[in-house]
């Protein structure tokens, strides 16, 4: 196993304490965290303070959900970027719901997928 998925909702008081277990937990078995970030209304600071609970290389990628969205709204990625990245964190976003309930709802509006081409092109929008 590489990695360890833990799911921390901003929301809930003991999110750092589920964070520090699987940190705990990674470590002893060798892998590292893949940190699933469910953002509610303070957003900005509930990703400061996460940089500031672990380190970057205890984490594989941060995956950027919010508690009420189907998918992640672009805003709410360049946050994630904004704020993860220079500290040295990768940020994948998507949907943390099926994806049969993805396809009935759709994006939301203004929204874009991205999908990665190889190095010498460029991402392609659907």
């Amino acid at each position: 196993m590489n990695h360890l998925r833990v799911d921390l909702h901003f929301s809930q008081a003991s999110w750092k304490g589920v964070l520090l277990q699987a940190r705990d937990e990674a470590l002893a078995i060798d892998a590292r965290l893949q940190c699933a970030l469910f953002l509610g209304h303070q957003a900005e600071g509930s990703l400061r303070e996460f940089c500031e609970t672990i380190e970057p290389p205890m984490v594989d990628i941060c995956l950027v959900f919010h508690e009420t969205e189907k998918s992640t709204a672009s805003r709410r990625i360049e946050l994630a970027q904004r704020e993860l990245a220079p500290h040295g964190f990768r940020v994948g976003a998507g949907t943390n719901a099926y994806f049969a309930e993805l396809n009935r709802g759709g994006l939301p509006e203004g929204d874009r997928i991205l999908l990665d081409q190889p190095a010498a092109s460029t991402p392609s929008t659907i």
